[in-house]
């Protein structure tokens, strides 16, 4: 099988970008696969003609091209401009029960790369017995991505024999890359499975018509917006962008007013937004999800009710922002915050974070291993090292540094501004006095749990 080395790292830049799509004529070699079970994948090696540059966006079993009881994948590849990998790594879904097992054992499955990786190719390998799993090939982009869920339709193939894997296709939408899948029952009736995907993007410039950008400052004048450069006689909302990445390591995002030709670039994080008055729609804040550590919140003139705007639907979802640096997460200027460890649970970690509404972000170490930091807010302070594991920080659109309990919702937004907003400033002046410091976790295997700050081994005894 091939398996691709390390490469060297290279600085990510959002635009142009440019995209070479699937459905570009790759295909697996044919081998008999009509009317066997599970242990007949491991004939397949599929994406050996796709890169750590240019990564796998989709595949389809099919018979076009092959005789008799052969059978062969389909697979496309796409590649981007301006995108450099930081690395690969070569993973495994773990053992399971597939050989001489019908199609649905596959269920058991579930390859899928770290957040911010996109899938180069895979192969099903045997283990001990009737065990197999599948070996797969995952690039860091080296950048932050979002992903994206997506599944296909839903077919007969509880029981069945590998041909009818023919009827399910994977495909991610243009400008995206596949970081894993695996099938399952889902909302699927009776003897029909599907596939459940995810594929990944650059996260690039969010923008916000209709507002202007605020930042946190210390001038009690609400006309006082932060620190930006002014250029003017700018043409368009994509040329302040582009301006803007010029210096793309301090480029938080852009105010643009396309009426005036106006363009305020950013140097500092944008915390919040103010929606315009009418009159002013031509103004957009565009924020650099690239660098800018704070999803946006709404915002209200200091002591006064002023009008309640809505929150765009999107500010309210979560995603995950993978931290440039390696290392573990990091408070208060570089502590470990409170955690919870699971030992070879890495491919659940993100989902597990996504449940506990006590997570602020996680980590995966090369072992597999994760943990939930369940103490924020999580900073851009690099960690120490802990098996080749980077900081997720969890992005929500409610709170400012993300991950906040049901009890820090936005009951009063004036409150929640000032809450967190103290909390920013007291954790830059390293002024936050939280002392719930934790020991290094080895990356092993196992499972412990944090009471109060204390960590301790669970016992294996039911």
């Amino acid at each position: 099988m091939k398996f691709l080395s390390q490469l060297g790292f290279c600085a990510l830049i959002l635009l142009p970008f440019t995209v070479a799509t699937g459905g570009n004529g790759h295909y697996s070699t044919c081998t008999h696969m009509r009317g066997r079970q599970g242990e007949y994948l491991d004939r397949q090696n599929v994406g050996t003609e796709c890169s750590s540059n240019e990564p796998m966006t989709g595949f389809g079993l099919e018979n076009d091209g092959c005789s008799g009881e052969d059978m062969r994948y389909a697979y496309s590849c796409a590649s981007a401009t301006d995108i450099s990998v930081s690395g690969t790594s070569e993973r495994t879904s773990g053992c399971q029960a597939l050989r001489q097992k019908d199609v649905e054992y596959l269920d058991r499955q579930d390859p899928f790369c770290e957040s911010g990786e996109a899938m180069v190719q895979f192969i099903v390998s045997g283990c001990d017995g009737e065990n197999m799993e599948y070996k797969y090939t995952c690039a860091d982009l080296g950048k932050q991505m979002e992903s994206t869920t997506h599944y296909s339709s839903c077919q007969q193939e509880r029981g069945e024999k590998l041909e009818y894997l023919d009827r399910l296709n994977i495909q991610c939408p243009e400008g995206e890359w596949l970081n894993g899948f695996v099938l399952e029952q889902g909302d699927c009736g009776g003897n029909d499975m599907r596939y459940r995907f995810k594929c990944i993007k650059p996260v690039g410039f969010e923008d916000y018509p209709g507002t202007v950008c605020k930042q946190w400052t210390e001038s009690e004048d609400d006309k006082d917006n932060g620190v930006y450069e002014r250029y003017k006689k700018v043409e368009s909302l994509a040329d302040c962008q582009a301006k803007c990445l010029e210096d793309s390591n301090t480029c938080h995002g852009v105010e643009y007013n396309a009426l005036k030709q106006k363009c305020d670039i950013f140097t500092q994080t944008i915390s919040s937004f103010k929606y315009v008055k009418d009159t002013e729609k031509e103004i957009t804040c565009s924020v650099n999800r690239e660098v800018s550590l704070i999803p946006l919140t709404k915002y209200r003139k200091n002591g006064k009710e002023g009008k309640e705007y809505e929150y765009p639907k999107h500010l309210l979802e979560v995603s995950f922002k993978k931290l440039s640096h390696p290392g573990k997460c990091t408070v208060n200027g570089g502590q470990d915050p409170r955690f919870t460890y699971f030992g070879g649970d890495g491919g659940e970690c993100e989902a597990k974070c996504l449940d506990d509404e006590t997570c602020y972000g996680y980590s995966v170490s090369s072992s597999n291993n994760c943990l939930i930091w369940q103490e924020g807010v999580i900073d851009n302070t690099p960690g120490d090292q802990w098996g080749g594991a980077h900081c997720f920080s969890k992005m929500t659109g409610d709170i400012a540094y993300s991950g906040a309990s049901s009890s820090a919702t936005i009951a009063s937004t004036p409150f929640v501004f000032a809450v967190v907003g103290s909390a920013i400033a007291a954790a830059v002046l390293g002024m936050v006095a939280y002392r719930r410091r934790q020991p290094n976790v080895p990356d092993r295997e196992g499972e412990v749990k944090v009471v109060y700050g204390a960590v301790e081994e669970e016992s294996s005894d039911v």
